[in-house]
């Protein structure tokens, strides 16, 4: 019974109707194919552009190092000349310590002969009013 409400299919409809689902399956291998080239090119560009953003920031970070470079070579030599300066500095007041000793010294000699000069002169003053006075007892 149930043979008789169903149709039968011949071979040429099988093969149509095989032919339709290989169309379909192959328009949708098409489609799927495309979507995935499409993807590969969106995807190529994607990276393309972070490439090229790379290499900028490259760029950017290799004029940073530059400028770094040439601020630490800067300082070097800053601080090179410094040193050199504090090194005269140093070796100026070492100097001038040398000096001012020997000043002292030579003042110091200087003071002490004038000291026994000033003691000979008043011992010499002491003895001619000691004559004077002897003078003036003698003349009175």
């Amino acid at each position: 019974m149930k043979e008789k409400n169903e149709e039968k299919m011949t071979i040429d409809d099988l093969a149509k109707q095989m032919t339709s689902g290989f169309a379909e399956t192959k328009k949708t291998t098409n489609d799927l194919t495309k979507s995935i080239d499409d993807l590969a090119i969106m995807v190529a560009g994607g990276f393309d552009n972070v490439q090229k953003k790379l290499n900028s920031h490259g760029r950017r970070f290799d004029a940073v190092d530059q400028r770094f470079d040439r601020i630490e070579n800067e300082i070097k030599l800053a601080r090179a000349e410094i040193s050199h300066g504090l090194r005269e500095i140093k070796d100026e007041i070492k100097r001038l310590d040398e000096r001012v000793d020997g000043v002292m010294k030579t003042a110091n000699q200087n003071i002490n002969e004038l000291v026994e000069k000033v003691a000979v002169c008043e011992s010499n003053l002491s003895k001619l009013k000691q004559k004077i006075a002897k003078l003036k007892m003698a003349n009175s």
